[in-house]
């Protein structure tokens, strides 16, 4: 009853009836998504006050700063004697890296845009002061030690690239601490060599002509190689960890350090990285439940800061899992989700108790054959696949050293967000009651 007296009466599509002075019964819609969801999916699940320091947030940060705007990106075309030229124009490449704007879907004549990735990815927090292509510079044949050693081919790019193009690397030195590092300076090469395979290393030290030391890392590439194999590179100078898994081919669609789309720049579909990527790197902050949570969670797109959620048991920080939802979606919103497998909720499961876990690298001993970080798909919890869950699915979820003690159920999957209930450890039956929990 309401504050006048009058009978409310609730519909299940998130309506209120009220009656009118005639005494009829008219709908009234309630226009507060929140109240509508609490009266579609229950009560709300409420975040813990957790530190994101605990689970890692801002921990990766290349020359030991934030993965923020304050860097600057150099692209070196390549073309050695001996091979056939790089087909594709410097202006081409001025649009592959450094366009902001453009229009999905992104095609060879309309490429996508690393900048603009990494700026989707990030909330807009990391978009380079600026960025520069230069070449194609012209120098001989490498040997096969010289491809054997990308180190030392980086070292003889970036100086003849300097050579060519009157760069004063001098210039490149933001905070004025005496030198240039990977915190200021990202490297990509194109080299016109054939079934050229990517790679990142770091490249031999530089010294300028004031004595100034240059160190930096750098993205290899080739014209052959696709947009994700470029991004995939360009990730790791920022510190991002392949996370391929055992065998390679984990997790491929969700996350662009997983494998990467080869073949051709015709290539051209993308996925964003994976949550832990983005909340070591500073780039969005989770909001953190615990196992004993109850409730509905909404998951919206992952254009939100906060669109992810992390489930953990308290005071063991270093398991956790990564809830977010994901769609398949190449829009003016969100451009660069064209891989991924349909829509629905992915959980990732992070566990930096595993062996191998120092350097979140992948085990080849059987019994630990996951990587650190890794996707766990439905409809079976299998750690790798790339499926996501879907409305009515539930999933327990366990830890390395004891059963599962949370479970989740996806009650929505819409075009822009899934909803979520945390709940007990065992399945909802048909009817009511519960089922026996998983061991």
């Amino acid at each position: 009853m309401n504050a006048i007296g009058d009978v409310e009466r609730r519909t299940c599509s998130g309506q209120v009836e009220k009656p009118d002075t005639d005494g009829r019964v008219l709908p009234e819609l309630i226009r507060d998504p929140q109240l509508s969801d609490r009266l579609r999916f229950g009560p709300k699940a409420v975040p813990t006050a957790v530190p994101l320091a605990d689970f890692g947030y801002d921990s990766m940060r290349p020359g030991g700063k934030p993965a923020l705007g304050n860097f600057q990106v150099l692209t070196v075309l390549v073309n050695y004697d001996g091979h056939p030229p790089l087909s594709r124009s410097a202006s081409w490449y001025s649009t592959l890296v450094g366009r902001l704007g453009g229009t999905p879907p992104f095609t060879p004549d309309n490429p996508g845009s690393l900048l603009e990735y990494f700026a989707e990815n990030s909330q807009h927090r990391f978009r380079p002061l600026r960025w520069k292509v230069v070449g194609p510079i012209r120098l001989a044949a490498p040997s096969a030690a010289d491809l054997g050693d990308a180190s030392g081919r980086g070292h003889r790019i970036v100086t003849e690239a300097v050579r060519q193009n009157a760069l004063n690397l001098d210039e490149l030195d933001l905070d004025a601490d005496g030198d240039v590092g990977p915190d200021e300076l990202l490297v990509i090469t194109v080299e016109n060599i054939p079934n050229f395979g990517p790679a990142n290393r770091a490249v031999n030290e530089i010294t300028t002509a004031t004595g100034r030391k240059v160190r930096l890392l750098c993205a290899f590439l080739g014209e052959g190689n696709s947009f994700t194999l470029f991004a995939h590179e360009v990730a790791h100078s920022l510190g991002a960890l392949d996370l391929y898994g055992w065998p390679q081919g984990k997790s491929a669609q969700l996350t662009m350090m997983s494998t990467s789309v080869g073949g051709t720049q015709a290539n051209q579909v993308a996925c964003h990285l994976d949550p832990w990527h983005k909340l070591v790197l500073g780039w969005s902050e989770p909001r953190v439940f615990t196992d004993a949570s109850r409730g509905h969670v909404v998951l919206p797109g992952v254009n939100k800061p906060d669109a992810p959620i992390i489930i953990h048991r308290p005071g063991r920080p270093l398991e956790f899992y990564l809830l977010e939802f994901r769609a398949n979606r190449s829009d003016l919103q969100i451009g660069y989700e064209s891989w991924v497998p349909g829509a629905g909720v992915a959980i990732w499961h992070v566990d930096t108790t595993a062996p191998g876990a120092a350097r979140l690298q992948a085990s080849r001993d059987p019994r630990y054959s996951e990587y650190a970080v890794m996707h766990v798909g439905a409809p079976n919890g299998q750690h790798g696949a790339s499926t996501l869950w879907g409305a009515g699915a539930w999933h327990g979820l366990g830890w390395r050293d004891s059963f599962a003690s949370c479970g989740v159920q996806v009650m929505e999957v819409s075009e822009n967000r899934a909803v979520i209930k945390l709940g007990d450890p065992y399945p909802p039956m048909s009817g009511g009651g519960r089922a026996p929990e998983p061991r």
